[in-house]
């Protein structure tokens, strides 16, 4: 597994949707660090979608989320 986290955000300027994408994390972790984003962006009417979870022996595996806005 890959020890790097990653949080990319998108801006749409033409349709001012908005799109991020957070990887590389635990899954507690992940939904966590999602909620702040959301939380702290203001993002009251953020859709939350869970791309995928990767299980990785011994380590409790990694989860990627995207949240979007628009």
């Amino acid at each position: 597994m890959s020890d790097e986290e990653t949080v990319e955000y998108y801006f749409d300027p033409d349709t001012g949707e908005t799109f991020m994408q957070v990887e590389g994390m635990p899954p507690q972790k992940c939904e966590n660090a999602t909620k702040d984003l959301i939380a702290h962006l203001g993002m009251k009417d953020a859709k939350v979608k869970k791309t995928q979870e990767i299980r990785y022996e011994g380590d409790g595996g990694s989860r990627g989320e995207s949240v979007h806005r628009g």
